[in-house]
């Protein structure tokens, strides 16, 4: 068997736990019962032990419906959990990705507006100023303000 449990082994499960009998299960000696009714005995094949078959007995009754519901809506709440904390993961990724672009070109602009000598300083300025007017609009006017006294000032170098 996989080591992997599939949706479809897990509604199967559900299934059968919705449609076995009900109740507490609880061993008796060899068998299973649930309220006053036998619903499963353990048999001993070949060489087992009484000891073997009340244990397999006991094993059953606390595989119970009721136990095995709880278990699938637990793998079921795991599974959704996990999904959602690998897409946070995601989303944190793609955002540190975005950060370390930002800070790349928050490098070149200093460096660039630092040295106005090179020839990237223009192209590094109107850069900054597009993205500060796209992600602040209200502050565009002043951002092409500052970007043109840079442009100036960088010329003048």
């Amino acid at each position: 068997m996989s080591s992997t449990i599939s949706s479809a082994l897990l509604h199967d499960l559900s299934g059968k736990a919705e449609k076995a009998s009900s109740g507490v299960w609880r061993p008796v000696g060899r068998s299973v019962a649930a309220g006053d009714k036998t619903i499963a005995e353990a048999v001993i094949f070949e060489r087992g032990t009484a000891d073997e078959a009340r244990a397999n007995a006991a094993h059953i009754a606390a595989a119970s419906p009721a136990h095995v519901l709880a278990l699938v809506h637990e793998l079921q709440r795991l599974r959704v959990e996990n999904t959602t904390m690998q897409d946070r993961i995601d989303a944190a990724e793609r955002a540190r990705e975005a950060a370390e672009t930002e800070l790349r070109r928050a490098r070149a602009t200093v460096a660039a507006v630092t040295f106005p000598g090179r020839p990237e300083t223009a192209k590094q300025i109107d850069d900054l100023v597009q993205r500060i007017s796209e992600r602040a609009p209200a502050c565009a006017p002043d951002a092409r303000a500052l970007g043109a006294i840079a442009q100036a000032r960088a010329a003048e170098d």
